[in-house]
């Protein structure tokens, strides 16, 4: 019996022998198993975060390349625009330049007609005669016609109409020669007649002219 017990006992320990290094075996296989694990998700991660970082590298440089050739797009739209600009400019230029020298040749051309002209006045002095604008008067009476007082013709038909109408007493009538009224009235309307044609009207006298103000 007692052997049998013994026998027992030391199945028992070896057992617990078993158990304990099944256990060991069982924790370190745990211990792998998590590092292992740990290494995945380490791994994944790592994986996942170059991924977007080259995902990313790559969208940046593909945006970077889209903008690069807008801008050189731009830039050869300007480029072209500015030697559009250049060229009319210099067109421009050049215009200028001709409209400048044809206003100096005409300057020159015009100073010399001066000169010959006041080498002409200057050999040949002649008279200059200013004559004041005339103006087109077109009313039904005549525009001078507060002055008519002063004319002789209307001082003839006045005296015609007084020799005609001024009765003469007969004492006088006796004196005088026979038909003398027509006489004087004939003579009257001859010198109204020939007054029509004798200018009357006084010139103006012209402003003075200095030197400063002759335009040459």
């Amino acid at each position: 019996m007692p052997s049998k017990v013994k026998n027992n006992l030391a199945q028992l320990a070896k057992i617990e022998r078993y158990i304990a290094r099944f256990q060991l075996l069982s924790n370190i296989h745990g211990r792998t198993l998590t590092e292992h694990n740990d290494q995945l998700d380490f791994t994944w991660k790592q994986a996942f975060e170059a991924g977007s970082a080259e995902a990313k590298v790559s969208r940046q440089a593909a945006e970077n390349a889209a903008v690069d050739a807008e801008y050189s797009t731009k830039i050869q739209q300007l480029r072209l625009q500015l030697s559009t600009r250049e060229s009319e400019l210099d067109h421009a230029i050049l215009e200028t330049a001709e409209a400048k020298q044809k206003l100096l040749d005409q300057a020159k051309r015009h100073q010399q007609r001066v000169d010959e002209l006041k080498a002409e006045i200057e050999q040949k002095p002649e008279l200059i005669e200013a004559t004041l604008g005339v103006t087109t008067y077109s009313g039904p009476i005549v525009e001078n016609w507060r002055d008519s007082w002063k004319w002789i013709s209307n001082w003839c038909f006045g005296l015609i109409v007084f020799f005609a109408t001024t009765p003469i007493p007969p004492e006088v009538l006796a004196v005088l020669p026979e038909n003398i009224r027509y006489y004087v009235i004939a003579f009257t309307a001859f010198c109204g007649f020939v007054g029509r044609y004798l200018n009357q009207t006084k010139p103006l006298p012209l402003p003075p002219i200095h030197i400063g103000d002759a335009d040459v």
